[in-house]
């Protein structure tokens, strides 16, 4: 899945259950935790390994990160009584669902299961400058799920669901727009 299938979906997800619940919730966490995972891999690993990971899956992919995000947003709450940041690790865990993370065990549950062996480095980045290697990436990444059927479908899931959300709330409205990105506040007039 890429990034429209994992914010929109998400995005979607929060939807419903907020609306059924009657609750508010800031959907900038949702979105910035719908991606999470992956903004963290991609860079760190990079960054650690001075490469990319095959499966582009790492330490943000696992249940110890998640349980990282549920602690911070358990400080968080219990200092400022702010429920909000909770919005990331349920973002974060739906991530991880829809990355199909139960094929490989090793990696979910690391550290209890060691590395899962798709974390091997790949010998072809290892000569490269640190932008080469980040654009050969993203090219292999896009190869890789250009014949994959659930990847367009997840695609244009998200798309949609971001499109119906966007126009919903108006925020194609620069007013609205603004106040959405600066406070994460919607509008409700219809």
């Amino acid at each position: 899945m890429l990034f429209f299938g994992h914010i929109g979906i998400t995005l979607g997800v929060f939807l419903v259950i907020f609306f059924i619940v009657k609750g508010n919730v800031d959907y900038r966490l949702v979105i910035i935790g719908s991606i999470l995972p992956d903004i963290i891999d991609k860079p760190l690993y990079l960054l650690l390994y001075g490469t990319m990971p095959e499966s582009g899956r790492f330490l943000g992919h696992t249940i110890l990160f998640v349980l990282i995000l549920i602690g911070l947003a358990i400080v968080v709450y219990r200092d400022r009584r702010y429920a909000g940041l909770f919005a990331l690790p349920v973002a974060a865990l739906l991530h991880i669902i829809q990355d199909e993370m139960w094929e490989a065990p090793r990696s979910l549950f690391w550290p209890l299961m060691g590395f899962d062996p798709k974390f091997k480095l790949n010998a072809t980045f290892a000569n490269s400058t640190i932008p080469e290697r980040t654009i050969d990436y993203s090219a292999s990444i896009i190869h890789s799920n250009s014949h994959n059927l659930y990847t367009y479908q997840t695609e244009f899931i998200g798309i949609i669901i971001l499109s119906m959300f966007a126009f919903y709330y108006k925020l194609y409205v620069p007013a609205n727009l603004k106040e959405f990105i600066l406070h994460g506040t919607l509008n409700n007039n219809h």
